[in-house]
């Protein structure tokens, strides 16, 4: 809800997105027989559509696209050339040969201190051999090859086949956002401008679909920055004869790959080639768009500000699924499996997903704009004259406030599909399930308050609710289970960590109505009399409201306008919408006192809470992620009473760690939502604690790596020692690292779970049937209070949460988190120790 540094700018938006806008679907006329039950037709249609791209007939023919040449014999030579000829490029070679021979003569004794001029230039040429031999491997290994255009139209084919197969219902687009786009690429031809097209990524489909789509339209097929992970034999050959150029995942301090990588990029850009970089980076595997990644993005920027580029055009695009084929996937990862290498066999074993029908493919477009124009408008800002070229704070702060504005626009244009709709209904409900009437009704809801809010839904040329809703339970059928045996047919979730990645595609729409009714819904889950359950807007619903936004601030991207304006807004359209009611207090002679109070509105109230709970449902899970990565931080306490030193874990321990624990609560009732043990969002919420200065990392050597090391700071300290970890005693690290807790029996166990046994002095717990508890039950977790920042941290994030089977009893809830992230902490010294790695959480 809080306005930041990274995208308060007023964006031109011209286009009215309350409006459902008509699509077409580019795969008209292009649907395949099934072979099994036509296997004549079958044959027959995929010869002719064969037939089309091998004689170049029509769209198939790909000819004269609007753009840069490419696809001719000699492309790859100039290229290369251009990179080996290249002036900076050259000089880095030189610069790298010279320290490569200042660092062999310091490990010889006998070399010669002062070399001839005709001998140095000779070691020098020979360096100079080496580091250009080991350039050439990479430029061989990195660059498109687009030298021809047979090769081109059988990958075109296959996607052509692969994607009408898989989403049978088409790929559709706007005309008018199509029309503009083919005007804007007229244009970057005629003055050798690259379009630099930055859409979202929800899947590897979005590979082929973007190409596919360019390929349709006739526009030039974009150099696409592809991972590393990607160039694998045969695969990797293909991608690249279609357009794809490979970059590491991390670039690191290598002087020579980085230099050939900006220049390569600048040699495209003065070309007028254009380009295709994914702005998050990565996959994104919870729904909703990461924060963005600056890696192609800042040689772009920086290549224009230098002046070695005249312009480019930047192009935000969005990508909506009717269904990710990757998800099922995305759940293991998210959950702490590691992440598959892709291979070949990867790829064949996965072509069974041809015989599902996926639903529909919908393709958006921002308003393209100039890269030079942004950065002149951002030189003044706010008054204050930045200065990028010279400036790394400034360039630093146009780069973050740029990739921040292509996140905004792809928000904004980005089509809700029927099954985020059906799937937020479905995970947002306080029930099993829901009958098909209701759901219908509830998605009808969705559909107009989404178009109200200024958002798009996926236009089905004037279907009814009835049909859109069968459809997409039908496209989500392994996800949304059915009961057709009662008085009415009932839908419920059957994988709700996998259905909340269409819930989080709908979320950016309502974050604002979002933060806002968590922020009060801290004051209506105390209960007591309605008249009671009602919060000052200023200072209390505003405080609260600043700091969830704040909390949350690396998750989602707020309006322009600042906290204050954005809450009056948000509160204004909740009493319009009859959610909340705005009420003025009355002084004591009767007039008003300008104190606002806002509550619950009547309305909202008989109708059980049911929107304001849909918008406190949607950013529940995220304020769980945030609350366990809080708790976890107790782990790192120092076992040692008074320690000065800090207890220093790798990263990745602790990580795996906060999964573990959150996996333990959730089966405890705890936590109310699986994903919250989600490893991205916990990822988030860990370096948003280090933004607080709650966590401290470093870099600490392991072997031959370097590997980041985090602890917790010392002002974070509790202020009372907590007690000892459950079968432990005071010890060090170390000791507890090397004891391994090794109670074996019923009683060993009993310790482990409750802890020490009771003080003599202290009379024995009483059990419900009024027996004494077992000994071991009693330990001095019972009685311990915690206090200090770290807990008013979490018991501030847990006023926002969802009310659920523990969450009354406080003291009860703090007792027995604590001593679970107690436990965690001995399970975590023991990998640290041994050099394991702790069990990642599974379903």
């Amino acid at each position: 809800m809080g306005s930041d540094e990274r995208n308060e700018d007023d964006f031109d938006d011209t286009e009215d997105l309350t409006v459902v806008r008509e699509s077409t679907d580019v795969t008209t006329g292009a649907k395949f027989n099934r072979f099994r039950s036509d296997p004549l037709g079958f044959f027959i249609r995929l010869t002719a559509e064969s037939s089309a791209f091998v004689s170049g007939d029509g769209w198939q023919g790909y000819n004269n696209p609007i753009g840069a040449p490419i696809f001719y014999p000699e492309y790859s030579f100039e290229i290369k050339d251009a990179l080996v000829s290249s002036p900076r490029l050259r000089e880095t070679v030189r610069a790298l040969a010279l320290k490569k021979i200042a660092a062999a003569d310091s490990e010889k004794k006998d070399a010669p201190r002062v070399r001839s001029p005709a001998s140095m230039e000779r070691k020098v040429k020979e360096a100079e051999g080496e580091v250009w031999k080991q350039a050439n491997g990479m430029i061989n290994g990195m660059i498109a090859n687009l030298d021809s255009i047979s090769e081109l139209k059988a990958l075109a084919f296959t996607i052509h086949y692969i994607l009408v197969r898989m989403y049978h219902q088409g790929i559709h687009i706007r005309e008018r956002e199509f029309l503009e786009l083919k005007k804007t690429a007229e244009y970057a031809e005629k003055n050798k401008l690259s379009l630099i097209f930055l859409p979202c990524h929800k899947s590897h489909v979005d590979y082929l679909v973007i190409s596919y789509i360019f390929y349709r339209l006739g526009l030039a097929l974009p150099h696409i920055a592809a991972g590393d992970n990607l160039n694998m034999p045969v695969v990797g050959h293909v991608l690249k004869h279609c357009g794809a150029f490979f970059i590491r995942r991390v670039w690191g301090d290598d002087v020579l790959y980085n230099n050939i990588m900006k220049e390569y990029i600048e040699i495209l850009l003065r070309r007028g080639h254009n380009i295709e970089a994914f702005t998050e980076g990565t996959r994104s595997r919870i729904g909703k768009l990461l924060q963005p990644k600056f890696g192609i993005m800042k040689i772009i920027m920086e290549a224009v500000l230098s002046g070695r580029v005249n312009d480019c055009i930047i192009v935000p695009m969005s990508i909506g699924y009717d269904k990710v084929i990757e998800t099922g996937s995305y759940v293991s990862e998210l959950l702490g499996a590691p992440k598959e290498k892709e291979s070949l066999y990867q790829l064949l074993s996965n072509m069974n997903i041809l015989g599902f029908k996926w639903g529909r493919i919908d393709i958006s477009f921002s308003k393209p704009f100039s890269m030079r124009e942004y950065i002149a408008s951002q030189t003044l800002r706010r008054g204050v004259v930045l200065n990028p070229k010279e400036s790394l704070e400034d360039r630093n702060l146009m780069l973050q406030t740029l990739g921040f504005r292509v996140l905004s626009d792809i928000n904004k244009v980005s089509v809700i599909m029927p099954t985020a709709l059906v799937g937020t209904i479905l995970l947002t409900l306080r029930g099993r399930g829901v009958g098909r009437n209701e759901l219908i009704r509830k998605v009808n809801w969705l559909r107009r308050v989404i178009m109200l809010r200024g958002g798009s839904v996926a236009d089905f040329g004037g279907q009814s609710t009835d049909w859109i809703v069968d459809r997409a339970v039908q496209v989500l059928r392994d996800l949304v289970g059915q009961r057709l045996d009662l008085l009415e047919p009932v839908f419920y979730p059957v994988k709700r960590f996998e259905l909340s990645f269409y819930r989080n595609q709908v979320i950016h729409l309502f974050i604002t109505e979002a933060i806002l009714s968590c922020a009060l819904y801290a004051t209506v889950k105390q209960g007591g009399p309605v008249h009671v359950q009602k919060v000052r807007i200023a200072p209390d619903l505003e405080a609260d409201c600043a700091f969830i936004s704040r909390l949350l601030k690396t998750e989602f991207i707020y309006g322009p306008n600042g906290l204050s304006q954005n809450m009056m807004a948000t509160l204004e359209a909740l009493q319009k919408m009859d959610v909340l009611t705005v009420e003025e207090e009355l002084k004591e002679d009767g007039s008003l006192s300008g104190q606002q109070w806002v509550s619950l509105s009547v309305e909202e109230r008989r109708i059980g809470r049911e929107t304001f709970d849909f918008f406190c449902f949607l950013l529940w899970p995220f304020l769980e992620t945030y609350w366990l990565a809080a708790i976890s931080c107790f782990s790192l306490i120092p076992s040692k009473r008074n320690a000065t030193e800090p207890f220093w874990v790798e990263e990745r321990t602790f990580l795996n760690t906060a999964q573990f624990l959150g996996k333990s609560l959730y089966y405890e009732g705890d936590l109310s939502y699986f994903e919250a043990v989600n490893k991205e969002t916990i990822k988030n919420a860990l370096q948003r604690l280090k933004d607080m200065g709650v966590l401290k990392y470093t870099k600490m050597k392991s072997g031959k790596e370097n590997v980041t090391m985090v602890s917790l700071s010392p002002d974070w300290l509790p202020a009372n020692a907590m007690p000892d970890p459950p079968n432990c005693t005071e010890s060090s690290d170390s000791k507890t690292s090397a004891s391994g807790g090794g109670a074996s029996g019923k009683s060993g166990l009993l310790s482990t779970l409750f802890g020490t046994s009771r003080p003599s002095s202290v009379k024995p717990l009483t059990s419900l049937d009024g027996t004494n508890a077992p000994e071991e039950s009693y330990d001095a977790w019972h009685y311990f209070m915690p206090d200090g920042r770290l807990w008013e941290l979490c018991e501030q994030i847990g006023r926002y949460r969802r009310e659920g089977k523990n969450r009354r009893d406080t003291a009860t809830v703090a007792t027995r988190v604590l001593r679970l992230a107690s436990v965690a902490k001995v399970d975590m010294i023991k990998v640290a120790g041994t050099g394991k790695k702790v069990r990642p959480a599974k379903l």
